[in-house]
């Protein structure tokens, strides 16, 4: 009998935590637990879940899986992953500059970069995805400016959290861009 895994689920699901535990790990393809964290009606709660696939597992990192649920015939109900991604954390610094020097967003000099992420700080992702017209209205440009900016975001959302990391600390644009295609989400590793 063949120890492989039984799809349990074909839809993509996201889960999101910091690597608890890690079994085994290679630059390919890593097993562990992940503690995810979940809120409803002001409670919080905490789940630990057992994931195996394609990633380099890193203990105590702060990351995004994607992929599906399936039942392993000796480790039981566990994730899937399909693909990772590292939250990083953004810092307003980070956004600032990154709006600043990032030549796709047009209309966007220092002082406006500076009062969008002085107003908005770690919340900018969901407040361009839900509220463009207030970045519109702090930042005093036409919001078809900040869609053509949501649209650049949209764009180029798995690698976002890396490039602001990278204008935190002066990293041009271009240089950021060739890190990002030459090392992916491991460039700040």
């Amino acid at each position: 009998m063949r120890n492989e895994p039984i799809l349990v689920s074909k839809k993509e699901a996201t889960i999101s935590g910091s690597i608890s535990a890690v079994y085994f790990s290679s630059p390919n393809w890593s097993s562990g637990r992940i503690i995810s964290t979940s809120t409803e009606n002001g409670k919080t709660s905490y789940n630990e879940i057992p994931f195996a696939g394609s990633l380099c597992a890193i203990l105590g990192e702060d990351v995004r899986l994607v992929g599906t649920w399936s039942k392993h015939i000796k480790f039981g109900l566990q994730f899937k992953v399909i693909s990772m991604f590292i939250d990083i954390p953004i810092s307003t610094e980070g956004i600032a500059k990154f709006l600043e020097k990032n030549p796709e967003m047009k209309g966007i000099g220092t002082v406006r970069a500076n009062k969008i992420a002085n107003e908005f700080g770690a919340d900018f992702s969901e407040a361009l995805e839900n509220h463009p017209e207030q970045i519109a209205k702090i930042a005093g440009v036409p919001l078809k400016n900040i869609l053509a900016l949501k649209y650049v975001w949209d764009s180029n959302k798995n690698t976002n959290s890396v490039m602001m990391a990278l204008s935190a600390y002066s990293v041009s644009h271009n240089q950021s861009k060739t890190l990002v295609a030459k090392y992916g989400d491991a460039t700040l590793r």
